[in-house]
């Protein structure tokens, strides 16, 4: 006995509530006040938010971004009872706040036995993927286009064994000025290739479809005019047994980068020879400068000084001659006292310009001397450490520190905001380290050497000019390191 009635449509109920809720597709009925009276999975899930959220809420509580859209064209449906089919739609929903989705959505009235419009059937489809789809292709044919219609490539087929072409694509001719029949002739590429590639390229043709399924290889070729065309051939190899049997592959013009590579080429060796001329000139000038320097303080200590002393012992004479009590008397003291720091400001001035204690006592009494100066003037506090026994150092070698000494603290005092600075020479077995450093306020490296400042550029040139190496390390709030290492052997 088969099934009665009643259970034949319950079944048949109980299919299509499957179908319902199982079909990928977005299905929903809604009242005529536009609440969710049903929805399945698919559409509850697109919404980002569980069925039962939905059932006895209106679209506009669930969907406020989507309800200025949407709710006039259900509105709508519901007044003319006309279905409103295949309706794009960009959404927003809660499940991704800040993506916009592309719906399509079809509306059906839902009339009841009186002829009243009871609610509405919804079913939405997703397509945010064929979308993106569409975008993707429409954006790959446009690149294609263009470049078809721009290419300065030429497809080309050839026989592997005589190296005959079969097929060449018109672009040949705009690039190499040869008519097309011309490229069919026997022996016609291998003619026609630059006298000094020749060889090379054919050869190496040769070996590579021997041994490779594909290769590529530049070269030039001559055109109808006498030009060189710089060409850069893709070639793939189709073999039969091991055999090629056929060769296609792609000529891309490249003369212009090959020019534009020389071009670079020169310009980088002609770079190269001014930033020579231009450390050579740095250097002449560092050392024209140390002459100079040394001359101005001879002339500060062995004239300026020399007459200030000579002045000092006239007003020394005329105040012994004058009455203690004489108003000239006391003019003349305080001119003495004057004169007394005018000689100290130039026996300084003089010593900045050219340390000669590096002379006579060497570059560790210099160092010390100099920091033990530069805190009392600065205020700045340098603890220096250096060897007691360094042995002789080249007069370069100890000028050169004692300058990146000078200007690093000099920086220290300017720039850093620090209450303290830190010296230290030390020996090594490649020389000298000299190490400066601050915990200070830093800066940024690479910012201070685009600058226009000289005095990095300056204490550089002078470690490259006695073969030496300079490091910088700091960062704004790190305070900053600076290291030299030069070289010791040679002539003292």
């Amino acid at each position: 006995m088969g099934p009665t009635k009643n259970e034949a449509l319950r079944d048949e109920v109980l299919e299509l509530e499957h179908i319902y809720h199982t079909v990928p597709v977005g299905l929903c009925l809604l009242s005529r006040d536009l609440r969710y009276l049903r929805i399945n999975e698919c559409l509850a899930e697109i919404h980002g938010r569980p069925v039962l959220d939905h059932i006895g809420r209106t679209v506009v509580e669930l969907l406020p971004t989507l309800a200025p859209a949407l709710e006039p064209l259900l509105r709508g449906v519901l007044e003319t009872a006309a279905p409103l089919v295949n309706v794009d739609l960009k959404v927003t929903t809660p499940a991704q706040p800040g993506v916009e989705r592309d719906w399509l959505a079809s509306l059906y009235p839902l009339i009841g036995e009186d002829g009243t419009v009871r609610g509405i059937s919804v079913v939405v489809h997703d397509i945010a993927a064929r979308k993106r789809t569409e975008v993707a292709l429409a954006k790959s044919e446009d690149r294609l286009r263009r470049l078809v219609e721009s290419t300065n490539v030429i497809p080309w087929e050839a026989d592997a064994k005589t190296w005959r072409f079969t097929y060449v694509g018109p672009q040949a001719v705009k690039i190499l000025g040869y008519p097309l029949a011309r490229w069919y002739e026997e022996a016609f590429w291998a003619a026609h290739i630059h006298e000094e590639d020749r060889a090379r390229a054919l050869e190496f043709c040769e070996t590579s479809a021997l041994s490779s399924s594909e290769y590529e290889f530049e070269y030039r070729m001559i055109s109808s005019t006498g030009s060189i065309v710089w060409l850069h051939d893709l070639v793939c190899v189709e073999s039969e047994n091991g055999v090629p049997v056929k060769l296609r592959g792609f000529m891309f013009d490249v003369t212009e980068r090959k020019q534009a590579e020389e071009a670079l080429r020169r310009s980088t060796a002609a770079l190269r020879r001014s930033h020579r001329q231009i450390q050579h000139l740095a250097g002449k000038l560092i050392v024209a400068q140390e002459e100079e320097r040394k001359r101005v303080a001879r002339e500060l200590h062995d004239d300026v000084n020399q007459k200030l002393a000579a002045l000092a012992i006239t007003l020394s004479k005329m105040k012994m001659q004058l009455n203690p009590m004489d108003a000239v008397h006391g003019q003349i003291t305080d001119l003495q006292r004057r004169t007394g720091e005018l000689t100290d400001d130039v026996r300084r001035l003089s010593h900045r310009l050219h340390p000669d204690t590096m002379e006579h006592v060497g570059l560790v009494a210099a160092l010390k001397s100099y920091c033990t100066e530069f805190s009392k003037n600065s205020g700045i506090s340098v603890q220096i450490s250096v060897p007691e026994d360094v042995e002789p150092v080249r007069p370069d070698v100890a000028l050169c520190l004692y300058r990146v000494t000078q200007e690093s603290l000099q920086n220290v005092r300017k720039h850093s905001g620090a209450s303290e600075a830190r010296v230290r020479l030390s020996e090594t077995h490649q020389g000298l380290r000299l190490l400066i450093s601050d915990g200070g306020v830093g800066f940024d490296v690479a910012r201070r050497r685009a600058s226009k400042g000289l005095g990095l550029v300056s204490m550089q040139e002078r470690v490259r000019l006695v073969g030496g190496t300079f490091l910088l390390e700091s960062g704004p709030g790190k305070g900053t390191e600076l290291q030299v290492l030069v070289p010791t052997k040679g002539e003292v």
